[in-house]
């Protein structure tokens, strides 16, 4: 199980830099009041990559799982999210894409959505390519730092398989707390309440 709440060895650092995104942290009374939920998708998710021993199989799986992710998020956002995944082929390198151009979620987590493309890329379309350490060093070398900007606990940096599905977890984790976060965020725009106080300082701003 990917637990919600670690150990204090394994608290997740889920802040990004003060006002480089709309939302730079989560609101805590948020998460608690959908830890339930939280905790039933990243099990589920979970489920899909714990016991996968074949590597290029647990890049590929892992990375379905951060797509699978994201598109939540960005599902959240945009209510026709779905129709458009539905009508048009959109690649994982898009769908990241569009969520910085958003500027939604702090970078760093879509830097690590990058870094797990690469490397399924590098697994789906390289037939030498079967184990971690046959991926380019530069792409390896990415894996601990990355990791550690979600948690600093010590870990083996050439065990590149957990390195992976750590970093799959946490980016998982940022992507299906922030998530709800934003569908917060587009259920008040929706309201009379945000239109009223929309409406109040569009025309103070004006005068």
């Amino acid at each position: 199980m990917m637990e919600l709440q670690p150990n204090a060895d394994e608290i997740i650092d889920i802040q990004g830099p003060a006002d480089e995104t709309l939302f730079w942290h989560l609101k805590g009374w948020l998460v608690r009041d959908h830890e339930d939920a939280i905790q039933q998708r990243l099990d589920e998710l979970w489920e899909h990559y714990k016991e996968v021993q074949d590597e290029r199989l647990l890049a590929l799986v892992g990375a379905l799982c951060i797509e699978a992710s994201l598109d939540n998020l960005l599902s959240r956002f945009a209510p026709q999210y779905d129709v458009l995944l539905d009508n048009v082929d959109v690649p994982f390198s898009v769908k990241i894409g569009i969520a910085r151009a958003l500027s939604l979620i702090p970078s760093k987590i879509l830097n690590s959505c990058d870094l797990v493309r690469g490397i399924r890329n590098d697994f789906a379309h390289n037939l030498g390519v079967s184990q971690f350490r046959e991926l380019e060093r530069k792409r390896l070398d990415k894996l601990g730092p990355y990791v550690r900007l979600f948690n600093t606990r010590e870990r083996d940096g050439e065990d590149w398989p957990a390195l992976y599905r750590d970093m799959i977890g946490f980016t998982a984790a940022e992507l299906t707390a922030y998530a709800l976060q934003i569908e917060a965020l587009r259920d008040y725009l929706g309201t009379e309440e945000f239109r009223r106080h929309f409406k109040d300082h569009a025309e103070q701003s004006s005068g």
